[in-house]
């Protein structure tokens, strides 16, 4: 069950990859939107809680408080997700709404998540949920390959996280420059009327 833990995790970065790289950033630019603060915010957020979220499921093995604490954490991104869905009517409004492709993303990628997740705590026995607080850390060598990929993910996250609290400042200093009257580059959209593609797929 950990190794097909891990393949769902990766499954997951690969799917949230394009839908954040592509979709969020790129094609839609959300940082950089008025209406879609909040969800940009959401998904700030989910990014810094990923790898305290896959550490203890991935990177170790947890026994008692330490178990306990991941699942809080985890609860906690569950929390995050959630407001971030509901951001999206609002967000997403004068953008027609998501595409069918974002919305089988969506759906996809949570499916994986927690696939993962469920798999990753359900490797534990009851003496690991309620016995004595501990907490080791997964060799990793050639005999434990899946351990060496794991870290792999969890690394690539922090990058990722720090992308998304960079873009999350930048859009806030550019709407707040708006707001002041602060001069544009000549034939620059506002953020609130930014983009306005026709949506498809």
């Amino acid at each position: 069950m950990y190794a097909a833990s891990i393949v769902l995790l990766f499954a997951f970065l690969a799917t949230a990859g394009v839908d954040g790289f592509y979709f969020h950033i790129y094609k839609y630019r959300l940082y950089r939107r008025r209406d879609s603060q909040l969800e940009h915010g959401m998904h700030t957020v989910n990014a810094l809680l990923l790898p305290l979220c896959a550490a203890p499921l991935v990177l170790a093995d947890p026994h008692g408080a330490w178990l306990w604490a991941a699942v809080g954490i985890n609860l906690g991104a569950f929390a995050i997700e959630s407001i971030d869905v509901f951001s999206e009517k609002t967000s997403r409004r004068d953008l027609g709404g998501l595409t069918r492709t974002e919305y089988w993303m969506h759906f996809t990628m949570s499916g994986l998540r927690w696939m993962h997740v469920g798999l990753a705590f359900a490797i534990h026995p009851s003496s690991h949920w309620f016995g004595p607080s501990a907490w080791e850390w997964l060799p990793v060598s050639m005999a434990h390959p899946m351990t060496g990929l794991a870290w792999g993910a969890v690394v690539a996250s922090v990058p990722i996280a720090a992308l998304h609290v960079a873009l999350a400042l930048r859009g806030r200093a550019m709407l707040r420059a708006e707001r002041s009257g602060a001069t544009r580059p000549p034939g620059a959209p506002l953020a609130s009327s930014m983009p306005q593609q026709v949506r498809t797929g």
